[in-house]
Parts: C-alpha cells; structure tokens; sequence
C-alpha cells in the first residue's frame, strides 16, 4: 500500500480510483473489517454522486464571498485576540436559489457564526424596505441562561434580553452596520460585527 498512515486518506484515494492491484485489494479487506471507515466510505460516495449534478460554477461567487467574509472576521479576531469574536460561517444572502425556484417576495436571510465552540444564528425578515425583524439563538449555553444582547451602531444602542433557552427577538432593526455584543451580567460572551 502507498506510504499513507491515514486510513482517511486512502480512502481520498479509493474513491478517486487512485488505487489499484494490490493496494486496492488491501484497503478493500479494511474496508470489510473497520465498519465506521465502510460506513463513511458509503457516505462520501453518495456525496461525491449527488455532487456530480451540482452546477458549481453557481456556487463560485457565493462560495468566495462568504469566504471574504470569513477571512475579515478571522483577521479582526486575530487583531484583537478575542475568543468571543464570532467568525461567519454561513449567509443565506449570498447563495443561489435552485433551479426552478422563484424568488420570494419577502427576502428572508440567515446568518451562521461560530465563536468557540458555540453557534449564533440569526433570521432576518424584512419588515419594511429599509428595516429588519430579527431572531437568534446562541447555542451551547446552559438552559436558564438569561442573555444580555446589544445592538451597538455609532452612538444609538438597542438592548434586548434572552428568553432561558437563549432565544431573542428584536421586533424592528433598521439595516446597516452593527456590532452585537451577547453577554450575561458583566460577562461577554459574544462579540460580531454584521451589515444588515
């Protein structure tokens, strides 16, 4: 078999038909005898199959923004050494719609962020051409935790509280920059920058 300790990465190798004689032989018998390496070699197939249908030069643009968007946030966090910087991961705003599917008349977006090992989503929907409602949640806290969230842009602040399962509202938010800050008492527990 290749010089290859990773059992993952021969499997990389497997399903791209880089293997043969052999060493195809050999990882095949691993195969047969490791069931969760089966198992993930089934799945990623099936993956690589359904992708084979993915038009990917759609995703191209949408894939390199969030990609900017990711590095801007990586870099900001760097700056400031902060771990509850949150760095975006997913904005519905900057994907394609499927083949077929009309636009929405309501212009509905979501946003992903990881900061440590938690998960802030946001929903917008708008309720006016220029103003948002907005709904969060931040994962991986104790049920109970009461939540402190900040809307900070220039001078105006606007303040809302959590309900015990770290759900929020903020019934209306006019669009444009902002940077929230989540915290419980006088304990930051999130920071992000977002453009509305």
């Amino acid at each position: 078999m290749p010089e290859k300790n990773d059992k993952y990465e021969l499997l990389t190798d497997y399903l791209k038909g880089r293997l043969s004689g052999d060493d195809k032989k050999r990882f095949e018998n691993l195969l047969g005898e490791d069931s969760e390496l089966r198992r993930t070699a089934d799945y990623v197939a099936d993956l690589m199959r359904e992708s084979d249908d993915i038009e990917w030069d759609k995703f191209k643009d949408p894939a390199h923004s969030v990609f900017r968007s990711l590095l801007k946030d990586y870099k900001s966090a760097q700056k400031k050494e902060d771990s509850k910087q949150g760095i975006i991961f997913f904005d519905s705003g900057n994907m394609p719609l499927p083949e077929g599917v009309r636009p929405a008349t309501v212009n509905t977006r979501r946003l992903k962020y990881r900061i440590g090992a938690d998960i802030l989503e946001i929903s917008l929907h708008p309720v006016s051409p220029a103003s948002y409602e907005l709904i969060g949640h931040l994962s991986g806290q104790k049920p109970g935790r009461i939540l402190e969230i900040e809307f900070i842009s220039g001078k105006s602040i606007k303040k809302v509280k959590s309900n015990k399962f770290q759900l929020f509202r903020l019934a209306r938010i006019e669009s444009g920059s902002y940077k929230i800050k989540i915290s419980d008492g006088e304990e930051v527990i999130a920071k992000i920058d977002i453009e509305l």
